[in-house]
Parts: structure tokens; sequence; C-alpha cells
């Protein structure tokens, strides 16, 4: 199981991405739906890119096609079928454009095996939704000390140390606080999936 130590501020909002992204269209209400759906995909579209390119670079800029694409063709976007699966066909067309223009390097995929990588890509995303709503609602249960410490460390980026130190804290009891703190996460976490009781 991937443990992912996110802060619970850092899971309900990342500001700034969405500033950065924000400014790159209007405020009319066409602008104001097209953001919301994808500030609710980007990161999902994001993951997807990086595991098929295994470059973040390459990645990165393939994403910024792919919103792009999608700010271009919004107007012809069915709402009946989801947002993030429209953006993951228009980006597995970018990607196929992204090997092609590569056909030098020593690595090369054909349309099956780049299919099976999609698939168990995608399937790897819907596992991630779901500890990541899991921690979400764990984190919400931790009391404010406990939220506090997530946030230096995995918010700010701290070391422990610093913490320490900002705080007034022995460093050897913040390791065993972090350590008992992740713990419990984890255990809450399985215990939420296991029961099916995530939301």
């Amino acid at each position: 199981m991937v443990i992912l130590y996110v802060s619970c501020a850092g899971i309900i909002a990342d500001h700034r991405n969405m500033e950065n992204i924000q400014t790159e269209f209007n405020s009319g209400a066409r602008d104001s739906e097209f953001f919301q759906l994808y500030m609710d995909s980007h990161k999902n579209l994001y993951a997807y890119i990086l595991a098929m390119v295994h470059n973040q670079a390459d990645a990165s800029d393939i994403l910024q096609e792919t919103a792009t694409a999608m700010w271009r063709n919004f107007g012809e976007y069915d709402r009946s079928k989801k947002f993030q699966a429209w953006g993951i066909a228009i980006s597995r067309n970018l990607i196929k454009k992204h090997f092609r223009t590569r056909r030098n390097t020593k690595i090369q995929f054909d349309d099956e095996l780049i299919g099976k990588i999609e698939t168990f890509t995608i399937e790897e995303i819907a596992n991630s939704n779901t500890k990541m709503e899991a921690l979400k609602r764990c984190c919400e249960k931790l009391g404010d000390d406990n939220q506090l410490l997530l946030q230096l460390r995995y918010d700010k980026g701290m070391t422990i140390k610093s913490i320490a130190a900002k705080l007034g804290r022995p460093i050897a009891g913040l390791y065993k606080r972090y350590s008992r703190l992740h713990q419990t996460l984890l255990s809450c976490i399985e215990g939420r999936i296991s029961s099916g009781e995530v939301l």
C-alpha cells in the first residue's frame, strides 16, 4: 500500500496551483465552469501523463497542451460523460504524438503496451483517490496539535529538528510523536477502506 503522507490542509486545496491555472482563463460563466472541472481533474490527469511518459518536464508540457486543447474544445464537451475521461482521451493522443516524435530513443512502446499501461494507471489513480479521501476524513478527526504538526512537516516542508526548535520540544519526542501519528493515520485509512466507509 502506498502511504500518502500529505498534510490535512494540503488535501483540501492547492491554492498556488489554482492561482497559476486560473490566470489562463477569463471570468465568464463558461470559463468558471471549465476552471472548476479542470481543477477537480488536473492532478489525476498529470498522474496519468507522468505514468505514461516517465519524465516530469515532458509530463508538465503535455498537461499544458492537454489543458489548452480542452479549453479550445470545451464547447464540444459532452456533459453526460466524465470530464476527466474526456481529458485522458485528449492527453492520450498527445502522448502518442510525444512517442512518435522520439522514435530515435531506445525505449519504444506499441499501442497495445500503451493501452495496458493506461488501464493499470487509471486503476491506480482510482485507488489513490480512495486513499486520499480516506486520509482527508482521518485528518479531520485529529486534534489541533496533531494537525499543526502535519502542517509544519508537510505543508511548510520543515525538518523535525526545526519543528522541535520552533515549538520548544525535544527532537526525540517529536520523532516518536510523528511515528505514532503516521501509524494512527495508516490504521484509520486501512480501516475506512476495508469497511467501505471512505466518504
